[in-house]
C-alpha cells in the first residue's frame, strides 16, 4: 500500500471534522503522515475517536507533524490509537488535547513524542500497554 500524506494550511485553518459521525481518519494500511491541521469531532464506541491506525499488516507508520487532536470521543483512544504489532507513531510539535477519553494509546505499537503537548483529556494523557514502548522528549 502507498504511503498517504496530508498538508494543509496550519491547524488553526484546516480542520477536518467529523461531526461526530464516526472517526476522523481510519488508516488500515500503508503509513499515513498528517501535517499542518486539526482532527476533530470523531466520535466512537470503541477506539480511535480522532485516529485510529488499525493495519491489517505489521510495521505501518503514522506520523504527525504540527497536529492539533481535539474534541474527539471514545471510552479509550479518544484521541490517538495504534494498535498493529510494529506500527511506529511519530508526533512532532503537536497538541493532543481536549478529547473525552485517553489521549494517546499504543497497545502494541511504539510511539515517540517530540515537542508537543498532551493534556486536557479525561482519560490518561498516554497509554503504552502490552508489547507497546514510548519516548517523549521536550
Amino acid at each position: 500500500m502507498r504511503p498517504v500524506f496530508f498538508a494543509a494550511a496550519g491547524a488553526d485553518q484546516t480542520i477536518i471534522d467529523a461531526a461526530g459521525i464516526d472517526r476522523v481518519f481510519h488508516a488500515r494500511s500503508g503509513d499515513l503522515r498528517l501535517e499542518d491541521l486539526t482532527v476533530t469531532g470523531g466520535v466512537v464506541p470503541n477506539r480511535g475517536g480522532g485516529i485510529g491506525r488499525f493495519a491489517v499488516s505489521d510495521s505501518n507508520d503514522l506520523t504527525l507533524v504540527r497536529v492539533a487532536v481535539t474534541g474527539n470521543e471514545s471510552p479509550n483512544a479518544a484521541g490517538v490509537d495504534s494498535a498493529s504489532n510494529g506500527d511506529l507513531t511519530t508526533i512532532i510539535d503537536s497538541t493532543i488535547s481536549g478529547n473525552i477519553g485517553t489521549g494517546i494509546q499504543m497497545p502494541f505499537a511504539s510511539v515517540v513524542i517530540d515537542n508537543s503537548t498532551i493534556s486536557g483529556n479525561t482519560g490518561s494523557g498516554l497509554a503504552v500497554i502490552n508489547q507497546g514502548s514510548g519516548i517523549i522528549r521536550n
